[in-house]
């Protein structure tokens, strides 16, 4: 009780620590089908907006949901979701091409430490490192699309944080966000292939992916 109570004062004084639970992350994180390949979660970023396995990179793209309030603080107030779904579906995209501005500037500095002077002894670490950085961004592919601003948009909403209306409308933005990146990428999938360690049978009974296939058949 000790503990949850300087959890709850810390997080109403200064809004940290957050609370992530961990044995959620592994049951919920689709990159836990690829275990085996080296796709195991083992921690997150910095700021804890991404789980991340070895030598995968932090990409981040945030919506700012207070972008799609029409008629803020009004009786009139309403969230787009339809212009939403638009932009999330042209945020996953350029997350995709994120990927690639990425591996252009590895191969960079790959061929930088390849080209220095001193001993292959001397820079073979280095080399390791970044040559398993590329390996991981070129199989795995991960992004981390997300939003901002929610706060924000459930006042403006006239919704009061914390309330069950205010759930409610967060679970819906969330749901969206995540069918139309899914369909994003589906879409990225049949235009450019898969990423590399993708495996249909593997995804199929995953809770996570269960969850959208539910929501949206169609995906």
């Amino acid at each position: 009780n000790e503990i949850w109570d300087q959890i709850i004062e810390s997080a109403h004084a200064s809004a940290e620590p957050g609370l992530l639970f961990w044995d959620n992350v592994l049951k919920y994180t689709p990159a836990e089908a690829y275990a085996e390949d080296g796709f195991h979660t083992i921690s997150t970023n910095p700021c804890s907006e991404i789980t991340l396995s070895a030598y995968d990179s932090c990409r981040l793209l945030l919506l700012n949901l207070t972008s799609f309030v029409t008629s803020p603080f009004t009786k009139k107030a309403s969230f787009d979701y339809k212009l939403f779904r638009e932009k999330t579906i042209q945020a996953q995209r350029l997350m995709d091409d994120l990927i690639d501005l990425e591996l252009e500037c590895i191969d960079k500095i790959i061929s930088k430490i390849e080209a220095d002077p001193e001993p292959i002894e001397t820079r073979v670490v280095e080399l390791d490192l970044w040559n398993r950085i590329k390996k991981a961004a070129v199989n795995g592919r991960r992004t981390g699309l997300g939003v901002t601003g929610l706060g924000d948009t459930l006042a403006m909403l006239g919704l009061q944080y914390g309330s069950k209306n205010s759930i409610k409308k967060t679970d819906s933005i969330y749901k969206e966000l995540a069918l139309a990146s899914y369909y994003s990428s589906s879409v990225l999938a049949k235009e450019r292939g898969s990423f590399p360690v993708y495996s249909a049978d593997r995804e199929q009974s995953h809770n996570f992916i269960q969850r959208i296939f539910k929501a949206d058949p169609r995906l």
